[in-house]
């Protein structure tokens, strides 16, 4: 009966042993002997997000650096790989310590994408319109500039799911979250100016081309390509800066005008196109202007490249002098007859003035009878004052420039009770005066 029963218990084991296998008693545990780690109740995989690359051909373009492009690249030439092979994906893990696989998208089939283009300087507005595909960067305006290119995709799609995978264990997928990485490009400058500007009668000393309220100044205007030839039939604009007196402070009293066109305001374009042969030229005048320095830029739609010069038009009562308010072309000197009289003295070209007068926005001198004596080495006489009268049939101021403020200027001519004869320059006549009054210096008999 004993021997049996032990029968019967080696079969049961014999059972169980088969029925079992690959498990094994030990220590009070069953161990797996699967290489797969945390088969049960394990954990998904992640990652911060993935994104398209972006390439130059077939060179890949790190999102982490700025690449130097050439002028004459076109925007053709870049593309996004949306292989599941060469997505970006950004620290991927799996706490288990499951072997991170390749991605996966939704039922094998990646959206469709293009790339799109943004100013580097406000990377989240697209530039509007986007470049053309098979223009260079350069015949669009974009040389010299910095943008940044991005895969999107496209909207009118339904987008595929994104899935991050693992080799080994269980969960092993979670979706994963597809997000922008924008590569910065830098457009190298063109080799030359796309545009420039000149005007005739330019004056290094002065930085403009000058020229006397009532006249006019020509603007040439040329267009040329990106590589420097000249190319016609190109639209561009011309813009005014602040006009500024010759102290340097602004007065944009009676701006100029460009053809027909006045500058009425900083943001007033003058808009034009050069002929087949790449130039144009333009007509500036400012009939009223005060005696101010205009300064002039052209430039073309969307090109940051541009060329400026300035125009001065001068005014007759202001001298030609550096100490001067306005820019100007006042004579310095007046002959009649034999008599050479020299201008009145602005009151920053002497320290010796009794007073000051204001005219046509220039300051000047003013003296004492005494102190014009002094001033001059010759003080006219009432003689002399009657040969100016001879080449002035209007007024000093009409003919010179010269200020007519208070009218009278002293004489050499003695009057009663210590007082001077001063010439009244508005009319022939004089009259016996003390006080201060401008000073008509006699330079010869």
């Amino acid at each position: 009966m004993s021997l049996t029963l032990n029968k019967i218990l080696v079969l049961c084991a014999l059972l169980i042993s088969a029925m079992l296998p690959g498990w094994s008693w030990a220590e009070s545990a069953w161990q797996d002997s699967s290489d797969t780690v945390g088969e049960f109740n394990g954990t998904v995989p992640t990652a911060d997000s993935a994104s398209i690359p972006v390439y130059q051909g077939s060179v890949f373009l790190d999102p982490t650096k700025t690449h130097e492009v050439a002028f004459t690249a076109k925007p053709s030439e870049f593309n996004a790989d949306v292989s599941v092979s060469k997505l970006l994906v950004t620290n991927p893990q799996d706490r288990e310590g499951d072997i991170i696989a390749t991605p996966r998208w939704e039922n094998q089939t990646p959206p469709a994408v293009s790339l799109v283009w943004a100013d580097a300087a406000t990377p989240d507005t697209l530039l509007d319109p986007q470049p053309v595909a098979d223009r260079s960067f350069c015949a669009q305006g974009l040389a010299g500039r910095s943008l940044v290119a991005w895969a999107q995709p496209d909207p009118q799609q339904t987008m595929p799911l994104l899935y991050l995978l693992t080799s080994t264990g269980y969960p092993y997928e979670s979706v994963l979250m597809l997000a922008d990485q924008k590569v910065t490009l830098k457009i190298a400058p063109a080799q030359g100016d796309l545009i420039s500007v000149s005007a005739a009668g330019y004056d290094e000393s002065s930085g403009a081309a000058k020229m006397t309220v009532g006249g006019s100044i020509t603007l040439t205007v040329t267009t040329k390509d990106c590589v420097g030839n000249v190319v016609g039939n190109i639209p561009f604009v011309i813009k005014r800066k602040d006009a500024e007196n010759r102290q340097g402070v602004v007065n944009n009293t009676a701006p100029v005008k460009l053809g027909t066109t006045e500058l009425t305001t900083t943001a007033t374009e003058y808009r034009g196109t050069t002929d087949a042969n790449g130039v144009a030229t333009v007509t500036v005048t400012q009939a009223n202007g005060p005696g101010v320095k205009t300064p002039l830029v052209a430039s073309l739609a969307g090109i940051a490249q541009a060329s400026e010069t300035a125009v001065i038009f001068t005014v007759l009562t202001s001298p030609d002098v550096p100490q001067a308010t306005m820019w100007g072309h006042m004579p310095d000197t007046l002959k009649a007859r034999d008599y050479t009289f020299s201008r009145p003295k602005l009151a920053a070209e002497v320290d010796n003035e009794g007073g000051t007068v204001n005219d046509h926005n220039e300051t000047w001198s003013t003296f004492t009878w005494s102190g014009a004596d002094k001033h001059c080495d010759i003080l006219p006489g009432m003689r002399q004052f009657g040969a100016l009268a001879t080449v002035v049939p209007t007024s000093v101021q009409d003919v010179a420039g010269w200020p007519m403020q208070g009218n009278f200027y002293w004489s050499s001519l003695a009057g009663m009770s210590g007082q001077h004869h001063a010439a009244d320059v508005s009319k022939p006549q004089r009259s016996a005066k003390t006080g201060r009054y401008d000073v008509y210096c006699e330079l010869c008999r």
